[in-house]
Order: structure tokens, then sequence, then C-alpha cells
């Protein structure tokens, strides 16, 4: 998704873990790791043609298993810094969870994401939400913006970072609704139709996720609704 929506799904994972021990510096930090995967694009300018950069791009740097040996170095830094408030393993959760929720919120995307490199290049993407969603990102920001107003150890303070992940993951189950029932539709529409496809893909337009585009491909035609 757009660097925003990754800035501040890591400052909710930097906050929940970390909110207690660094205040408002662990949102800070998760907002940090969550756009570390997308710095990949900084080696665009070495490729010429955009498809190559598209490969590149939610690559080797959105893989699951480059995250878990990338939290190694991280932690261990992080730990020699505030070693008496954190432990390595739970610096080790937070940089491991920073990154791979960053992917896996990619994956709910369209274009796809390489999750499982080296072991498969296979492209994982949901298509339920859209790159950009006003709706999902800016009531989930302004409701962990509260947090940062109160102090580390406010109960209060986790109770709202909570209340952003639960509407971040109600919006995100109703996206995955919204794609069921409008996959169901086009597959009864074409089929109202009598048109034969072999392949169909639907998703939502920018900026929402009320209207949905349909492609289905068939052996010598393309139908778009």
């Amino acid at each position: 998704m757009d660097s925003l929506s990754q800035i501040v799904l890591g400052a909710a994972v930097g906050e929940v873990l970390l909110g207690k021990k660094l205040g408002n510096k662990a949102q800070l930090l998760g907002a940090i790791g969550g756009t570390l995967p997308d710095l990949d694009i900084l080696l665009n300018p070495l490729f010429s043609d955009e498809i190559t950069k598209l490969q590149i791009h939610r690559g080797y740097s959105h893989a699951i298993f480059i995250h878990l040996l990338l939290s190694f170095p991280l932690a261990k830094w992080c730990q020699s810094k505030w070693q008496q408030l954190i432990s390595f393993r739970r610096w080790y959760l937070f940089w491991s969870l920073v990154l791979i929720t960053h992917a896996l919120l990619d994956c709910c995307t369209t274009y796809g994401t390489q999750l499982l490199l080296p072991f498969t290049d296979f492209l994982v993407g949901f298509n339920n939400i859209t790159v950009v969603d006003p709706l999902w990102t800016l009531p989930f920001m302004f409701i962990l913006m509260v947090a940062l107003f109160l102090k580390r150890n406010n109960p209060s303070r986790m109770r709202w970072a909570l209340a952003g992940c639960t509407y971040a993951g109600l919006y995100m189950l109703l996206t995955l609704c919204n794609k069921y029932t409008v996959h169901q539709h086009f597959e009864s529409e074409l089929k109202a139709k009598s048109m034969s496809y072999h392949t169909l893909k639907t998703t939502p337009t920018m900026f929402n996720n009320i209207l949905w585009s349909g492609i289905a491909v068939a052996q010598d035609s393309i139908y778009f609704g």
C-alpha cells in the first residue's frame, strides 16, 4: 500500500509491543521499520525498463525469509542501545512483525508480492483493497495518534492502540467480504450471458472499496466491467 499506510501500521506494531517501555519512540521506530521494505525503489535508477523495476519491487525486500534474517542484526543493534529496557527476544519479535506485516499488507492489494522468496517466486495478491484507501488509513492513523498524547504508563494508551488495530482489522475483514460478494456477482453475470472464461480478476478502484472492476480473460476475448 502507500507509504503513509505502511508507516501507520508499523507505528501500531511499535506501540503495542514497545509503547510501555519507550513511549513515543516506539511509534517512531515502528514507522521507520514499516517503510524499510519499500526502500527497494532506490534500486530503480539501476534499471532502464519498467518491467524490471516492477519485478525488483516487492521481491526479496518483501520476502518473509529475508525479514526473519534481517531482524537479527536490527534486534542486536537495538538491544545494545536499550539493553536495560527491552530483551533481545522482544526486539526480534518487534522487527520481525513490523517487516512481515508490511509485506502482508501489500499482499492485500493488486500487483502481488513475492512473499515466499527464495523458495518460490509466486506472487501473492488477494486484491481486496486498493493501494490507497483513505477509509482504512486515516481513521487508523487518528486513533493511533491519541496514544501519542498519553504518558507511556497510562493504561488508556494501550487501549487506543488496540482500538486502532481493531478498526484496521475489521475494515480489512469488510474488504474481504466485499471481494467475495463482487467476485460472485461478476461470475453470475458472465454465466448469465454465457460468456466462458479461464481467468477472472476483481479489484477495487482507487481511493475506495465500493466501486470495483472485473476482468475476465477467455481464449480469444477479454471482458471488462
